[in-house]
């Protein structure tokens, strides 16, 4: 059993953007022979985004776990301190500031597509969705990472937790 106290580097994201999407699908109704499908256009639609986003700077913990373990209180947010270190393993930057950008992009234009086909309501037959972000600001921050790693009954389970 192990309790190790760790500083992890992430970058926060915070954007604005707009998706505008268009399409075409339908709804199936009735049932055997009197079965139909009632075709559903939706057009010109636009959607409005402005949130923070959290993308891990350390290949020690991928961005899909961090996102996992909650959301992270930006109202307690201190400016860098070398004793804040004192008893803490901190990890160096080890993921590419641009490359992790485009990775937040891709995440967030999936998401929200994601969640507009989820919203129609249908099957959807063709769908064209563009995402464009009018601003991205980025800080680079230290969040403090508790891992405990501990066995019962031969296996060996892992529990983390963001402070």
């Amino acid at each position: 059993q192990s309790l190790v106290a760790r500083y992890v580097p992430i970058y926060n994201y915070e954007f604005k953007c707009v998706s505008e999407y268009h399409g075409t699908g339908h709804i199936t109704k009735g049932h055997g022979d009197m079965e139909y499908k009632k075709k559903i256009r939706f057009k010109d639609t636009r959607v409005d985004l402005e949130q923070n986003f959290i993308e891990s700077a350390s290949t020690e913990i991928d961005s899909i776990t961090l996102r996992g373990l909650g959301n992270f209180d930006y109202g307690n947010i201190m400016v860098y301190r070398t004793e804040y270190l004192y008893g803490f393993i901190a990890s160096q930057i080890q993921v590419d500031l641009h490359q992790n950008c485009e990775n937040m992009r891709n995440f967030v234009v999936r998401d929200i597509e994601n969640k507009i086909k989820k919203s129609l309501n249908c099957q959807i037959d063709t769908f064209h969705c563009t995402t464009n972000f009018e601003y991205i600001k980025y800080n680079h921050l230290y969040v403090p990472l508790w891992t405990n790693v501990y066995k019962y009954k031969d296996k060996t389970y892992t529990h983390l937790k963001l402070k």
